[in-house]
Formats: structure tokens, sequence, C-alpha cells
């Protein structure tokens, strides 16, 4: 084979650069991810329901099994998950009944749009997760859903007209599902395998997701949206899994569609143009970005 046809075969930057932002037809990564969520769910229930496990282990057991199954109702509320948009919504919509089961899929992503679109901004709803009292932090971290709703409520304009009627459909069932099994006896269980580790995974979303990646969060994208998300560099083969990719967070504010698995691969390839504009840089267990000094007064 010739140097020329063994050249046809391999792609350009851009080329390879849109093939690392194409939705797959099913991302893998993610629909895995899934599944060990489930697993771990399944096993901590277990666990806790044939007396192997305390039901406050549970708790947190299940908790680590919903904040798994995060990244696969977040990469569906980007249309990254798969090309199929049933397939795409109907596993996002799964994974958010599981973690917030009295809103619908609309309202999750309503509010994540206006978070890229007001990044650090007045209008951005994640501002509840960087600011406030450090001693209400956690207890922000672990109802942002509520204030994702308030939020929803106050500046939905026409898509709350639009979702409306869903959302109270959502919260209907929401409401007989829970009555109906208090009814039954099975009150306890639910609080402590269910509903008390979806605050758990909802903190664990609101440090690993929001807080960490944007802080200390007085940046706007409008400002400057190289410096409004951060990278964050070193001990990669620790902080990639516990981050679920979200270490190299910026990437996904400025390609928001790219699957999260490859972020990093895009971060290579698109190094030297990133670099030009100063990107907010953190050391692997650093806090504040290194290398953004007015971040560092107004923090």
């Amino acid at each position: 084979m010739s140097n020329k046809e063994t050249t046809s075969y391999l792609p350009s930057k851009e080329e390879y650069f849109l093939e690392l932002k194409k939705t797959p037809a099913l991302s893998l990564p993610a629909f895995g991810l899934f599944l060990l969520g489930l697993a771990v769910m399944a096993g901590g229930s277990y666990m806790a329901l044939s007396d192997k496990m305390p039901l406050w282990g549970a708790t947190l057991t299940n908790g680590v099994g919903l904040y798994l199954l995060f990244t696969i109702m977040h990469e569906a509320m980007h249309r990254a998950l798969s090309s199929n948009n049933f397939v795409n919504d109907f596993f996002g919509r799964f994974s958010m009944m599981l973690m917030i089961p009295a809103a619908p899929f609309e309202i999750g992503r309503w509010a994540h749009f206006q978070h890229h679109r007001f990044t650090s901004g007045e209008k951005d709803p994640d501002q509840f997760i960087h600011h406030g009292q450090w001693w209400t932090l956690p207890l922000r971290w672990a109802n942002f859903d509520l204030y994702y709703l308030y939020c929803f409520m106050r500046d939905g304009g026409k898509q709350k007209e639009r979702h409306s009627k869903s959302l109270l459909i959502t919260l209907a069932i929401f409401a007989v599902v829970i009555t109906t099994l208090i009814y039954f006896g099975f009150g306890m269980e639910l609080l402590f395998l269910w509903f008390l580790p979806t605050r758990v995974a909802l903190a664990m979303v609101a440090l690993i997701f929001v807080f960490l990646p944007h802080y200390p969060g007085n940046i706007t994208a409008e400002e400057n949206e190289y410096q409004a998300s951060t990278i964050r560099r070193g001990w990669e083969w620790l902080l990639t899994p516990f981050f679920v990719y979200q270490n190299y967070h910026l990437i996904h504010h400025l390609y928001p569609t790219a699957p999260f698995y490859n972020y990093i691969k895009i971060w290579h390839l698109k190094y030297d143009e990133l670099a030009a504009y100063n990107p907010a840089i953190q050391k692997p267990f650093g806090l504040t970005p290194v290398n953004c000094e007015s971040r560092t007064a107004n923090s």
C-alpha cells in the first residue's frame, strides 16, 4: 500500500474533532454507568432488607448508585447519549425519575440549559449551590432540585406554560405512589432506601459536577467563557473516574454535545487553541484556579 493510500485512512484534525463530538448510536460508557448504578442500588437495598447492612449504610450505598445515574441523565439532556431521540430521552427520563421523581425531564433540561447560558451569572440557577453561608452549603447541595423547581416556576416563561400540565401529572403520580407505599407499611424502607439516597446523590452531584468545576463562581461565561469553568489537571487516573470526566469540565461547556468520555481527548487535540485563551486551571486537589488572579482576588 502506498503512502498516499495509507494517509487517506487518517482523518484531519478537524475531521477527528468532529468524530469526537459526534453523538453515538448509544453511549456505551454512559449505559455502563447506568447499569452499574442500578446494580449498586439493588445490592444496597438487598443487603439492608436481608439485615446484612444497616439502613444508614444502604442510604449511602444507594446514594452512590444514584450518583452514577446522573451522567446518563446529563448526557441525555444534551442529546449526547444516543442519536436516536426516543432512546436518548427514555434513559434520561428514567434516570431522572429515580433521582428527582417529582419533576419531569423537561424541567431538569431547562434548568441545566440556564446554567450553560448564564454560567456564574445572576440567572444561573447553580449559583444557589455556590453562594451562601458555609454551614448552609450541604443543605443547599442536597436539595438544589427544589430550587431548580422554584426557578422554573419563577422564570420558566413559555416553557412553564408548555410543561405545567406534565409537572402537575408528575407531582400527582409521585404523591399517589408515596402515599400508597407508606399506607402499606413501607415508609421506613422508602425513606432510607430511596428518598434519603436521592439527597446523598444530589449533594454529590452539586459538589463534584457543579461546585468544584466552577469554584469560586465569580467569573461569568459572558465575561470569559474560558475562565467560567475549569480544567483540573493531574492525577487523571484517580480523579477522572471520581469526577466522571468532569475534572475537564471546561470542555463540556465549550462543546456541550461532545460525549463525556472524549473530554480529555478534545483537550489534547485543541490544546494550542485553548491555551491561547488562558483557561482556568486547577491543581489536582486544589480549589481556586492557579492562573486567574481575578478569581482569587474576588473569591
